[in-house]
């Protein structure tokens, strides 16, 4: 299981076009300028010592992917030649799909496996950033001023109770 390159040489951007189109290699047989365009078409990559079969790869790559190995049979061939769409008919929802995908295209440019943790969106997310931060100053200035209300409430308690006892000793006393 190789990587296959096939080069295509042309002089012109029409001749390039032709040549995709029609499927067929461009031979130069003149000394021109050209421009060569490489397409790697790469086949099914094998197994590593840290990545054996399916099972360790879902599991490497986290997120509960592993839960999906029984669609894939815990075969490497299943595992690479099953698209979108197959993965989709099998029962994998969208978002763990494309996270698969992606990091099957990782490991087949020859990235080291490792969770990508999933984020969490902060107040609502970007496009609510200002409201939330609006609606905390709305709500700091309301807790503000009940403090503001208790306090002032606890003083003149205190007060009154200040005046009651000077009121009683004063008596008292005479």
């Amino acid at each position: 299981m190789s990587v296959i390159f096939r080069q295509v040489l042309t002089t012109s951007r029409s001749n390039l076009t032709r040549s995709i189109i029609n499927g067929s290699n461009i031979n130069i047989n003149n000394n021109r300028n050209y421009s060569i365009i490489t397409k790697i078409e790469s086949d099914i990559p094998k197994p590593t010592e840290t990545v054996p079969d399916v099972l360790t790869f879902l599991t490497k790559i986290g997120r509960k992917s592993e839960e999906h190995a029984d669609v894939f049979e815990n075969n490497w061939e299943t595992f690479w030649s099953m698209d979108s769409k197959k993965m989709k008919d099998a029962g994998i929802d969208t978002k763990d799909r494309k996270y698969i995908l992606s990091w099957r295209e990782r490991f087949r440019k020859g990235l080291n496996l490792e969770e990508f943790k999933e984020s969490k969106k902060k107040h609502g997310g970007e496009r609510r950033e200002a409201q939330y931060a609006s609606q905390k100053v709305i709500l700091d200035r309301i807790s503000l001023a009940q403090l503001k209300k208790k306090y002032k409430k606890q003083a003149s308690q205190e007060i009154i109770q200040k005046k009651k006892w000077e009121k009683l000793h004063s008596e008292a006393s005479h």
